[in-house]
């Protein structure tokens, strides 16, 4: 079977260009800290501004298929407000052949398949930020609020059978959810504007969906429709969330 993917950056990529600019932003901030003289170890201080930007890759794969971007404002060294968006996608094709079995009535298919999956999430939230231990230029912090987000996926299945049967399925879903996420992190200061951090989160959310299921058989000419709307409470977890700031 082929497996074709677009739409995602792959991590080596994602990672390299996340470790360019954070060499670009360590030579400006060693530049800065040469000019100026000794300095402190960070840049958690009342009234301070960090700008985000983070990648999340996919456990198991070699690609990364979330990325965002935040902007955090300190109101003392130990406690803040960050605002940011978290966009996650994925394109995947795939073709190869395929055998189906059943029992309930008996039946052996054999053919070609070919499936394409689209899957887009984009997420808004604000995070309350405490920092519970600071040492040298070393955090680790809790954090916590509010977030939303607009899920889409739709898949398209085919089967190609010998006889020149094809048998086409529809799967597409749609949702909006409202939660709040709570979650850990720390951040580690290589010069006093630029820091390198991780951070884990977990949601609890609540959100309403429609779901719409199409198949059909160009044999019988059969076509089955199924379509739901719910409301459904969901645990997910944001996962690694790798990330780079520059604080100004």
């Amino acid at each position: 079977m082929a497996i074709r993917t677009a739409g995602f950056v792959p991590r080596s990529v994602a990672l390299w260009s996340l470790v360019s600019l954070s060499a670009f932003l360590l030579a400006r901030g060693a530049a800065c800290a040469q000019e100026a003289g000794p300095a402190p170890r960070h840049s958690l201080r009342p009234g301070a501004w960090a700008l985000e930007f983070g990648v999340q890759p996919t456990l198991g794969s070699s690609y990364v298929t979330s990325a965002g971007i935040s902007l955090k404002r300190l109101f003392s060294e130990r406690s803040a407000i960050r605002f940011g968006v978290l966009v996650d996608w994925l394109d995947r094709q795939s073709d190869g052949r395929r055998l189906e079995e059943g029992s309930y009535p008996p039946y052996r298919v054999s053919g070609t398949a070919t499936n394409d999956y689209d899957r887009r999430q984009y997420s808004v939230y604000t995070q309350f930020q405490r920092v519970l231990s600071l040492s040298g230029r070393t955090s680790i912090h809790l954090f916590s609020g509010p977030t939303v987000s607009w899920y889409h996926a739709e898949e398209l299945d085919r089967l190609f059978l010998e006889d020149g049967t094809q048998r086409i399925s529809e799967y597409d879903y749609d949702s909006w959810n409202a939660g709040l996420e709570l979650g850990a992190g720390f951040e580690w200061f290589w010069t006093e504007k630029v820091s390198l951090g991780a951070h884990y989160g977990v949601i609890g959310q609540y959100g309403e969906y429609d779901r719409l299921e199409t198949y059909h058989n160009t044999n019988t000419m059969a076509t089955y429709e199924a379509e739901d709307h719910g409301k459904e409470f969901n645990v997910i977890t944001r996962g690694s969330f790798l990330k780079l700031a520059a604080y100004f």
